[in-house]
C-alpha cells in the first residue's frame, strides 16, 4: 500500500493525500480551520470504518437482518507529545429485525481482537472499549 501527501505553500495548513486506490482526501493540521479533517481524526475514521465493515460482514454471514449501523467514537489523547490516543470508546447503534445480542457482542469482539488491523494497532497505546445499543425494528 502506498500513499502520496502533497503540500504547497499556497495551501497553508492543508495537505492533499492520494491513496493507492486513487482516492483523494484533504487534511488540515489546524484545528481552527474546518475545511478538512485533521490527520488524527482520519485515523479514528479509519478504525471506525474498519470495524464497521467487519461487524456488518460477520453479522450478514450469521443471517442477521441488520438495517442500519451507526458508530459513535469518543477518544482522549495524551497531553504530552507524542499526543497518542490513550482512550477510545466505540459505541455502536445497531438497527435490525430479530437481531441477536450475543452475535453482535461476538462480532464486535472478533473485529477488535482479530480482524480490524487499525484497532489492533491503536490498542498498542490506547485503552479500547466498546458498547452497543440494539434497536429492534418490527414489521
Amino acid at each position: 500500500m502506498k500513499c502520496i501527501i502533497k503540500w504547497n505553500k499556497i495551501l497553508n495548513t492543508t495537505l492533499i493525500g492520494i491513496t493507492d486506490s486513487k482516492n483523494i482526501i484533504t487534511m488540515n493540521s489546524n484545528k481552527n480551520e474546518y475545511s478538512s479533517p485533521r490527520p488524527m481524526e482520519i485515523i479514528l475514521l479509519g478504525a471506525g470504518g474498519c470495524t464497521t465493515y467487519d461487524i456488518i460482514t460477520i453479522l450478514k454471514k450469521n443471517n442477521q437482518n441488520i438495517i442500519s449501523l451507526k458508530l459513535l467514537i469518543n477518544s482522549k489523547r495524551s497531553k504530552k507529545i507524542p499526543k497518542v490516543f490513550i482512550n477510545i470508546n466505540f459505541f455502536f447503534k445497531i438497527y435490525g429485525i430479530n437481531i441477536n445480542k450475543n452475535l453482535i457482542e461476538s462480532a464486535i469482539n472478533v473485529s477488535h481482537k482479530k480482524y480490524c488491523s487499525a484497532i489492533i494497532m491503536l490498542n498498542k497505546t490506547a485503552k479500547i472499549s466498546h458498547n452497543f445499543k440494539i434497536k429492534r425494528i418490527k414489521y
